[in-house]
C-alpha cells in the first residue's frame, strides 16, 4: 500500500490548503523496463545513438546500465549535442515528470507501475533526466 502524507493549513482568507504526497517504490527492474522502453522507441526520433560510458556493460543489455548505477551517452542528433544520463539523472526526471503532472496512472499500489509507462512516457522521464524539461515531442 502507498504512504500517503497530507498536511492542512488555515490560509489568512480562512480557506484551507490541502497537500497530498505519495510514496511509492521505483525498483530496478522498473528503472530497467522505462530505459528498454526509451532506448527502444521512446527517445528514437531525437537521439540516433547511445553509448556505455563505463568500459562495460553492467547488465546484459544497455538499458539495464543505469539501475545498476552506470551511466548512458546519449546522442541528440537533433542538436547534434551527447548528455550523460545517469542514475540520479534519471531519479531526477522521473520526480520532474510527476511534478509537472505527468504520470496520474504511473503509480499503483504504493509502487510505480512501469506497465503504465510506454515509450511516450519514458521519452518525457528521460527528457527530464537530461534537459529539467520536455523539449522534443
Amino acid at each position: 500500500m502507498a504512504h500517503i502524507d497530507v498536511k492542512i493549513t488555515k490560509l489568512l482568507s480562512g480557506d484551507y490548503r490541502v497537500e497530498k504526497t505519495e510514496t511509492a517504490l521505483l525498483s530496478k527492474t522498473d528503472i530497467d523496463d522505462i530505459m528498454c522502453s526509451a532506448l527502444e522507441g521512446g527517445i528514437t526520433y531525437w537521439c540516433n545513438k547511445v553509448d556505455v560510458v563505463e568500459n562495460e556493460y553492467y547488465g546484459e543489455y544497455a538499458h539495464e546500465q543505469i539501475s545498476r548505477g552506470g551511466s548512458l551517452r546519449i546522442h541528440d542528433f537533433e542538436e547534434g549535442e551527447s548528455y550523460i544520463l545517469t542514475l540520479d539523472g534519471f531519479i531526477k526526471g522521473v520526480a520532474l515528470a510527476l511534478e509537472d503532472g505527468y504520470g496520474e496512472d504511473w503509480i499503483a499500489n504504493g509502487a510505480i507501475d512501469a506497465g503504465q509507462i510506454d515509450a511516450i512516457a519514458a521519452d518525457v522521464i528521460v527528457q527530464f533526466a537530461i534537459f529539467g524539461e520536455v523539449v522534443y515531442g
